[in-house]
């Protein structure tokens, strides 16, 4: 079985934010799989399919991004796996909005979800699909401003291609495994 969650921030105000490309992922893979998320327990939604054969959910944490590792710690537990088997598809400000990026682990980066999911699991070692939201550079007393602000029109175009872009990376990640998905996708560039 694979998991995969989304960060983001529930509710209306948060929806279109840069924040939320994680949650924006996970409800087109849900499109492509043709499940529907639930809340569970008011922790997270979820959703659970099949893709080549496997088992899979999907996931978007109801706890608020500075929580995220809560809803995660929990659903691991819950069905006994363990952090490699699961995904965070996470938004990325050092990352061009239009462009995606698997990595097998890695740091915070600063970034305040996967921080918490890092304490919950007591890991760092738990793959990610990164969504690029970002200039490469940005004034670091704008960056909270920043990450929950919407995307301009310029830049939609970019970015709804950089979320089914990320949707098939997560489905090779099932298909093929992370060292493949890594391979077709790392090197692709924004159009």
């Amino acid at each position: 079985m694979k998991i995969f969650i989304g960060l983001g921030n529930p509710g209306k105000r948060y929806a279109e934010t840069r924040h939320n490309a994680g949650f924006k992922v996970i409800d087109r893979l849900a499109e492509i799989l043709q499940i529907r998320l639930r809340l569970y327990r008011h922790l997270y939604w979820i959703a659970k399919g099949e893709s080549f054969g496997e088992q899979v959910s999907l996931v978007k944490p109801a706890t608020f991004m500075n929580e995220s590792g809560r809803a995660v710690s929990y659903i691991l537990a819950k069905n006994g796996l363990p952090p490699e088997d699961c995904i965070v598809v996470v938004d990325d400000l050092n990352i061009p909005v239009g462009t995606i990026k698997i990595k097998k682990k890695g740091s915070a980066g600063g970034h305040n979800g996967l921080a918490s999911i890092i304490s919950a699991l007591g890991t760092n070692e738990f793959p990610r699909v990164k969504v690029g939201i970002g200039p490469l550079h940005y004034p670091e007393e704008d960056l909270v401003s920043f990450v929950l602000s919407d995307f301009s029109r310029r830049e939609k175009e970019s970015i709804l291609n950089a979320y089914d872009e990320a949707a098939q990376a997560c489905i090779e990640i099932v298909r093929s495994g992370i060292e493949r998905a890594m391979t077709a996708f790392n090197t692709r560039s924004p159009e």
